[in-house]
């Protein structure tokens, strides 16, 4: 998904991706759904969904009153949320954050499809994959981070893997990323229900693409070297299979105690 974002308010965004005066232990942002609406979301454009968009759903969450819904049916292609947040739609390089949510897949969500399904994606700007995102990997039953594959200077791809795909109940998950386009400097850090499952992750195209290649050319058609946050489920349209991706307690955050997840309420 594309979008021309507004710029950050604070042009000085210190190296933890933090903007001068905020307490480093509380959160940048919450979209946990309890205003019963997606106001803590970016109005969506039609470009985030295809065809029906995100819904409020109140039978089945992690924590609270309200989740999101993530509906797609057979033949669609996207249902995304963007955080409401200037510093989240635009994430660049050095910012060093934290990232949390409750992610829940409906019952026959469809594993081990040799189609392409994104869950969370930090999407660069422009045309392209993203060079990085959650995904169920192509062809198999596993959860990945992955990412590089539209790097402007020719396939960069690279995964690590989450472990199994689990349908019908909530998993907690942490992420902690230093964006840069320098992969040397790129990491990512994974946690699935408070076990560490990826440390220090450094994959080969970066965490952000830079905005040119080398040769000066710009083949993403990118604004710039920065990614934004988006949330929900996007897949092949040939998948033909009515699935959900359910999102609940979403957090970002510059350390971890600022993206500490509330309790996982009862299953119904």
């Amino acid at each position: 998904m594309g979008r021309v974002c507004a710029l950050l308010v604070a042009a000085s965004v210190c190296a933890a991706g933090c903007a001068p005066g905020r307490a480093p232990d509380r959160p940048i942002w919450v979209g946990d759904y309890e205003t019963g609406t997606l106001s803590q979301f970016a109005d969506p454009q039609q470009e985030d969904f295809d065809p029906s968009a995100p819904q409020v759903e109140g039978s089945v969450v992690a924590n609270g009153h309200y989740a999101g819904a993530y509906r797609i049916p057979p033949g669609g292609r996207e249902c995304e949320s963007v955080p409401l947040s200037n510093e989240l739609q635009q994430l660049t390089d050095g910012d060093d954050l934290w990232f949390a949510w409750y992610m829940r897949l409906s019952p026959g969500f469809p594993t081990n499809s040799t189609k392409y399904q994104n869950l969370v994606q930090w999407k660069n700007s422009g045309l392209g994959t993203p060079p990085l995102m959650m995904t169920v990997r192509t062809g198999t039953d596993r959860f990945a981070a992955e990412g590089g594959f539209s790097h402007p200077d020719g396939n960069r791809a690279s995964s690590a893997d989450l472990g199994p795909v689990v349908t019908g109940q909530w998993i907690a998950w942490t992420w902690h990323i230093v964006f840069s386009t320098d992969p040397h400097k790129a990491e990512v850090s994974v946690w699935r229900d408070g076990k560490q499952i990826a440390d220090g992750w450094r994959p080969l195209g970066g965490t952000l693409y830079p905005a040119r290649a080398a040769d000066g050319s710009n083949p993403n058609s990118s604004d710039g070297p920065f990614s934004t946050w988006e949330l929900g489920y996007q897949r092949d349209p040939s998948i033909q299979v009515d699935a959900t991706v359910y999102l609940d307690s979403i957090v970002a955050g510059m350390t971890q105690a600022s993206v500490q997840l509330p309790p996982l309420a009862k299953s119904p």
